[in-house]
């Protein structure tokens, strides 16, 4: 049993030896409040240009964005900085749920914005916005100071009012239900969300279960990737077989459960702050996101203070929720023309 159990420890470690990650870049943690977050920068940065990249959830992880075909591209331009925000991902630390604000997601984003600044002393510096991750953005931009050291943002797929957010996703996921109840496919799943969205329409009033519930029906509606990946082997996201890409990966599936339970953002509404932001900003939406639709990028767009020449509204077509992976060619063209026109 010894030789055996020396055997298995070291096929472990060979296994960690060989991996490519967080070998490859700069990779430090930030702490704050009790939370210890990793920061991972990669690609080229000898561009002098930095892009932080705030992932989505909350809970969700960057950790493994670096897979993606479109990351991988961005790159070889710029250096790209991926992080894990407080109680998500593979962050550490014993954060106490009181922490789980946006406040506290918005000084920890500050604080990581400052590191970056003060060991690379970037020439321009954007934050890119996943999701949550475009909502984190919005809230952070909204102060004068922090928007000052911000070159530019991009927000894909973002939501700065959830209200209006769950409004409109709801509807989508309705006529997705009815649609199938009409086809003639798994009628007695889909019934349940035609009662839930019909009996309770409006978001506001739902309870814990409901909204887990309609979680659950927005999964199954296909908010996400609209289209297999053009490119073999697109890494679609974090599985049980990563928690061996580190030692503290188990962390990536014990902390989102933890966050949800103790973070409500569904009241968030950024709207009345969001003529603050007069950066350079680019909305980037996929045409058949039932996550964030495309009426929430066309809201960011009638909010935001941005001159009308610094501000670019694009809306992917045959994209979902994740539009580096639906269309990354239109993706990257996009991404690098606001790059390099704000640069």
């Amino acid at each position: 049993m010894k030789n055996h159990l020396t055997v298995l420890l070291i096929a472990v470690l060979s296994f960690f030896s060989c991996s490519h990650y967080f070998t490859e870049g700069d990779y430090f943690f930030i702490s704050r409040a009790g939370a210890e977050m990793p920061a991972w920068v990669r690609g080229n940065t000898d561009s002098g240009v930095f892009i932080i990249v705030n992932h989505g959830g909350p809970g969700g992880t960057a950790s493994y964005l670096c897979n993606f075909y479109a990351m991988k591209e961005l790159e070889k331009k710029y250096a790209l900085v991926y992080w894990d925000q407080r109680c998500s991902g593979i962050s550490q630390g014993n954060a106490a749920a009181t922490t789980f604000t946006a406040d506290d997601f918005v000084l920890d984003l500050d604080l990581l914005t400052d590191a970056v600044i003060a060991n690379y002393e970037p020439s321009a510096l954007f934050i890119y916005g996943i999701s949550w991750g475009g909502t984190l953005g919005t809230a952070y931009l909204t102060d004068p100071v922090r928007q000052n050291k911000i070159s530019g943002f991009i927000e894909e797929g973002g939501g700065h009012n959830m209200p209006l957010l769950m409004e409109l996703s709801s509807e989508l996921v309705l006529a997705y239900a009815e649609g199938r109840i009409a086809a003639g496919a798994d009628r007695d799943y889909w019934s349940g969300a035609v009662s839930l969205l019909s009996e309770k329409p409006d978001p506001a009033l739902w309870s814990a279960e409901d909204y887990y519930a309609y979680a659950d029906y927005l999964l199954n509606a296909h908010p996400f990737e609209f289209t297999p990946s053009p490119y073999p082997g697109e890494y679609s996201g974090p599985d049980s077989g990563d928690i061996f890409l580190s030692p503290l990966s188990f962390a990536m599936f014990l902390n989102p459960g933890m966050l949800v339970k103790n973070f409500n953002i569904l009241t968030l509404d950024l709207n009345p702050i969001m003529p603050a932001i007069t950066l350079p900003v680019l909305l980037l939406w996929g045409a058949y996101d039932k996550n964030s639709p495309v009426q929430m990028a066309e809201n960011a767009a009638d909010r935001l203070g941005t001159a009308p020449a610094d501000l670019r509204l694009r809306i992917i077509p045959d994209s979902g929720h994740n539009t580096a992976i639906d269309q990354p060619d239109l993706f990257l063209a996009e991404f690098t023309g606001f790059v390099e026109a704000f640069r």
